[in-house]
């Protein structure tokens, strides 16, 4: 069971919903942030080579310690022909960084669902 998350401004009011949890396919999310532009985002890392996962797959090796381990890269910082790496986040940092939209520490998160 995961929870729904929203990321709200208090000074631009941008908002940004995210899905953190695991659900019936044990997977992992992680936060990931930008400390060059600030942008925030999820993903979901899926254990396909446990039995107990709605989607087993028994061909499908999986080492998950690589996955989550792996580098993930800016997809904003991209676009401006910027290599950055982004740095795993807990949802706890999220109110000590700057907002994305207008770079002010201004961040409040509120769980507003729950899903599986």
């Amino acid at each position: 069971m995961g929870q729904i998350l929203e990321i709200k401004c208090h000074n631009c009011s941008e908002i940004k919903h995210i899905s953190v949890g695991g659900g019936m396919e044990f997977s992992i999310t992680k936060i990931y942030h930008c400390p060059i532009c600030e942008f925030l985002k999820t993903q979901e890392f899926y254990d396909y080579s446990n039995p107990f996962n709605a989607y087993y797959d028994e061909n499908k090796p999986s080492n998950m310690q690589d996955l989550l381990n792996a580098k993930q890269m800016c997809p904003k910082c991209k676009l401006e022909k910027k290599d950055t790496v982004l740095n795993a986040i807990h949802e706890n940092d999220i109110e000590s960084l700057k907002c994305y939209q207008c770079k002010k520490k201004e961040l409040k998160i509120s769980i507003v669902g729950h899903w599986d």
